[in-house]
């Protein structure tokens, strides 16, 4: 997978609310915290896609809702 166009609408949804969920949480602790081994295995790029898509924003490796 590669490239936003990879990452769903609902795949943004979901890790969007594991974020808004736990605000603060680093990316390890937010992968620990997601019940999901489904939403863990691409938690990672999805975050990332957030993050370039200005919808979280990070502030010291802690992931925060915009």
């Amino acid at each position: 997978m590669g490239g936003s166009e990879a990452i769903s609408p609902a795949q943004r949804r979901r890790v969007l609310a594991v974020v808004r969920a736990f605000p603060g949480l680093t990316a390890a602790e937010l992968l620990a915290a997601t019940d999901s081994a489904t939403v863990r295995s691409w938690l990672p790029q999805v975050l990332r896609n957030l993050r370039e898509c200005a919808i979280v924003r990070v502030e010291e490796g802690r992931y925060w809702p915009t």
